[in-house]
Formats: C-alpha cells, sequence, structure tokens
C-alpha cells in the first residue's frame, strides 16, 4: 500500500480504505453506491484519524485512471456483481493495475483468473453468518 494510488471499490463502511490510508498509500479513494457510507465513512476516517477521498458513484466497468492499486472485500456474494465485478478486474489488471480482493469464500467467488495470496480465519457475528470463524482468503485478480 506504501506510495500507491489506491481505489477502494465497494468500500461499505471504509475499513480497507482507512487501512490503506494508515499502512501509507499516497491516496485513498472510496467508492461505493450505498447512500449510507456518506455518513458511515467520513465517521469512521475521523475515529481513525485518516483522510480519504469518499466517490458515491458507480466505478464499475469504467475505466479507471490515477491508480496504481484497486482493493476490494467481500465483492462476490451475488452473481451478476461478482461476474462484473471479476471482468473488470481483469480489464483493470491488462492495463497495469494490480487488484486485489478479499473474499470469504462466497458461492460466485472466480474459480479462474484469480490467484491465493493469503488465507485467514476471521472472527465474525453470529447475527450475520452461519458460523463463529470464517476461512478468508485475500485473492490476487489476473490479466484476462
Amino acid at each position: 500500500m506504501r506510495g500507491r494510488r489506491v481505489l477502494d471499490f465497494a468500500t461499505g463502511s471504509g475499513l480497507v480504505g482507512i487501512a490503506a490510508a494508515m499502512a501509507g498509500a499516497a491516496s485513498v479513494v472510496a467508492a461505493d453506491v450505498a447512500p449510507f457510507c456518506e455518513a458511515v465513512v467520513p465517521m469512521n476516517c475521523q475515529l481513525n484519524g485518516v483522510t480519504l477521498e469518499l466517490r458515491l458513484d458507480d466505478l464499475l466497468g469504467r475505466p479507471l485512471e490515477g491508480f496504481d492499486l484497486v482493493v476490494a472485500g467481500d465483492v462476490f456474494y451475488e452473481q451478476p456483481l461478482a461476474s462484473r465485478s471479476a471482468a473488470w478486474f481483469r480489464q483493470l489488471v491488462a492495463q497495469g493495475v494490480r487488484v486485489l480482493a478479499g473474499d470469504p469464500g462466497r458461492l460466485y467467488t472466480p474459480r479462474e483468473g484469480f490467484r491465493d495470496l493469503a488465507r485467514y480465519e476471521v472472527p465474525v457475528s453470529r447475527e450475520i453468518e452461519e458460523r463463529p470463524i470464517m476461512r478468508t482468503w485475500v485473492l490476487e485478480a489476473a490479466p484476462a
């Protein structure tokens, strides 16, 4: 992350973008289409003492300029989003952008065009998930 220009795609709470900023990213843009992000991301940034740019528009499939790294957390949970995201990630890689995706092995996680970089056992809320610990991967996209 250090020194990179990072896009946190489908940022949600801003967690990954905040981690990138704390790890020394040159700049971070957090993007999501969910309206709640407008309140949650700035609040979480303030709590963590970092700043990042928030974009509340759909960047999926659009050409990107000015980014070295795209990070995305848990975007393979439904088929349309998973397919579109995976295809876009491979296009970005072909243009020289590194793409990393965190994924807990959801049903629509791509099996081709990605390689495992790391695996973690992550505690999760029983109110949201079926089990208390989820095995989660960091995947790197490969060019199409």
